[in-house]
């Protein structure tokens, strides 16, 4: 699985050139620090940026939808989001993934149902599967057989 992130940081352009060893994330549980803009092996958790032992603010909310559609696409075992605190502070979340279907629409014709959605964190598949509908509330689960078309 795919171990490859990196933080990307855009900085005005009035700024001196910044060296990405002066970025410090913190992790706000252990207090465990690193250096530098490479994502590889960070452990799982909330990690806070810095900037000269400064926390690093930021006005990005750090969400683009295409963007986290294209990285769901890409095999990998664990997620890396950036995000904005209530504060105004560039942070990280890592999260260890499983493969698992997004749905994005469903289309129900002469007792057909298609559901159209992409493997987020896996390989794509073709052949039969089951299909589970969960309720939020009220009845158990259903399931029928299905076709999964990659």
């Amino acid at each position: 699985m795919r171990d490859d992130d990196t933080l990307r940081i855009e900085w005005p352009e009035q700024s001196a050139p910044v060296d990405d060893a002066e970025i410090v994330l913190r992790h706000a549980e252990t207090g465990e620090e690193r250096s530098g803009t490479d994502l590889m092996g960070l452990r799982a958790g909330i990690w806070l940026a810095s900037h000269r032992g400064e926390p690093l603010a930021t006005d990005d909310p750090g969400f683009s939808l295409d963007d986290l559609v294209a990285y769901a696409g890409t095999p990998r075992d664990r997620e890396v989001r950036a995000f904005r605190t209530s504060a105004g502070i560039l942070a990280l979340t890592v999260r260890e993934v499983e493969p698992y279907v997004e749905v994005t629409g469903v289309v129900a014709d002469g007792g057909v149902i298609e559901v159209e959605g992409l493997v987020a964190y896996g390989e794509p598949y073709e052949g039969t599967a089951r299909l589970v509908a969960v309720p939020r509330k009220g009845a158990e689960p259903v399931s029928g057989p299905a076709t999964f078309g990659g």
